[in-house]
């Protein structure tokens, strides 16, 4: 039986994660009892409750040391702690596949069976909905691809995760984020509405920006979360460091085929990446093998140098032990 691990990140929205809750228990994965399955919820606000009925059924994480206003928390840091505990060991994983899902999206009734069929025909990553609204993963895409960058907190990151899983998967996999344009390999039949044109609009009358696929629903979102959507996504200090890490010339949305298919298999990164979590990111494939190209403005060159800096750290995991 397949071993399969669900994280829903949420931030002071009870109502539709309670309703992603409903969606996900309702799907194959919990119904079909071809799995084991294990649901958490990441929280990371305290206007929380999950109904009586997933009591016992779901663990809840309480980011309790986190500011309130923060803007949906430290998203980055929320997907590698799960990545990190729901694998453990890259080299033997706890489990087959991860699931990490924004509250905001609603699973659809056979969605498990799909995504076993897309990651058993050779797909290792997949993402689907608006951004990375779900993200599945099979150990093997983490293991070549690497954790998420934690100096994108809440933004940015998703476009910097994909532009990476391109270079180090292929066609192993999948993104339809079609909503900032970006689409690779898509297998969902992902679809977009810049306004409230879906199929059950009447629900989401407030809505707009809704994202629909073969695996999950997300409703969009409201007015009011619009106008904050540069404070949900820091901007401001995000896109400069976009710009620091792959260049000037490149955005981190709207691609083109051009830059899928031209561009990003031959890009280099301009910055260092920083090991953070040594004993998991020791595993990673080819980890000090790899270079990015640091400019040097005084001198007017580029020079190569490792991709990953370590930390200085000496304990388990460390480099004088791998």
């Amino acid at each position: 039986m397949r071993k399969v691990w669900v994280s829903l990140i949420t931030y002071n929205n009870p109502a539709i994660l309670n309703t992603a809750l409903e969606h996900l228990f309702n799907s194959d994965l919990v119904t079909s009892g071809k799995y084991e399955w294990y649901i958490e919820v990441v929280n990371n606000h305290s206007n929380f409750y999950i109904q009586s009925e997933f009591a016992g059924k779901v663990t809840v994480h309480n980011q309790t040391l986190r500011p309130e206003w923060s803007y949906t928390g430290f998203f980055t840091r929320d997907c590698n702690s799960i990545l990190m505990r729901a694998i453990k060991n890259l080299r033997s994983s706890l489990n087959d596949h991860i699931i990490i899902l924004q509250d905001d999206a609603l699973v659809r009734p056979d969605f498990m069976q799909k995504l076993v069929e897309r990651h058993d025909s050779g797909i290792d990553f997949i993402m689907s909905g608006i951004g990375d609204a779900l993200n599945s993963f099979v150990p093997e895409a983490v293991r070549k691809i690497g954790l998420y960058d934690e100096r994108f907190q809440t933004g940015f990151h998703e476009g910097d995760y994909i532009l990476r899983a391109i270079q180090k998967l292929g066609n192993r996999c999948s993104i339809s984020d079609i909503a900032h344009g970006r689409v690779w390999n898509p297998t969902d039949g992902g679809r977009f509405y810049n306004s409230n044109n879906g199929t059950d609009g009447a629900q989401h009358a407030t809505r707009t920006n809704r994202a629909e696929s073969d695996l999950v629903i997300c409703p969009g979102f409201t007015d009011d979360q619009i106008a904050n959507v540069g404070k949900r996504h820091g901007t401001t200090w995000h896109e400069p460091l976009w710009k620091m890490k792959w260049g000037e010339e490149h955005r981190f949305y709207n691609w083109d085929d051009n830059f899928m298919h031209n561009i990003i298999p031959t890009l280099k990164q301009k910055t260092f990446n920083f090991i953070l979590y040594p004993h998991f990111e020791k595993d990673i494939e080819n980890i000090f093998g790899e270079t990015c190209e640091i400019r040097i403005p005084e001198l007017g060159v580029v020079v190569q140098r490792p991709l990953y800096c370590n930390i200085v750290y000496n304990g388990p995991g460390s480099r004088h032990e791998w």
